[in-house]
């Protein structure tokens, strides 16, 4: 059950020249959606917005990635891809994603904060070949080794969104929440 009441509206922090979101997780969770809800809200909020999704194999169960950034103006907006340390705000609806070494990559100690969904979607080449899930005390040690402790956040995000809106998928909106 919902609390009831409204929400305050947040505090709109300043922004120096950018900012930039590094979105992952696996095929068909709702990873671009969320990434596209995150910047519609920018664009209603008066922000400049260019952001690209990388689908690869997602409707195989395979990763997929949404590089958001946001400006004040639109020449501060930098390419479409987060380059290497390049982003201000990871998240991740998987851990298995968010411990692989191309997405953390991304992420710049000190700099980028995170919220991350502990559970390990199953792949499509997990479920083909009966592998079984990575050991999930070392994904998560990777994450924080990479960020430090006081930067991440970890939501079982999924499991919030089947309990309040009784549909796992939203889980990677939950992730925009925390």
């Amino acid at each position: 059950r919902l609390p009831s009441g409204e929400l305050p509206l947040p505090t709109r922090a300043e922004m120096d020249k950018h900012f930039g979101v590094y979105f992952t997780g696996i095929g068909g969770t709702g990873v671009v959606t969320a990434g596209r809800i995150l910047s519609a809200a920018a664009e209603a909020a008066g922000l400049c917005v260019s952001s690209m999704d990388q689908t690869g194999l997602a409707q195989k169960g395979g990763a997929v990635v949404s590089h958001i950034h946001f400006a004040s103006a639109r020449d501060a907006l930098a390419a479409a891809v987060i380059g290497a340390a390049g982003a201000d705000l990871y998240l991740s609806g998987d851990i298995f994603q968010a411990a692989a070494a191309q997405h953390l990559a991304k992420v710049r100690p000190g700099r980028t904060f995170a919220a991350i969904d502990p559970e390990v979607t199953p792949t499509a080449s997990m479920q083909q070949s009966g592998t079984s899930a990575p050991d999930l005390p070392a994904l998560v040690q990777a994450v924080i080794e990479e960020l430090g402790e006081e930067r991440v956040v970890f939501v079982d995000a999924q499991r919030l969104a089947e309990r309040v809106f009784s549909q796992r998928v939203l889980g990677n909106v939950v992730l925009l929440g925390a």
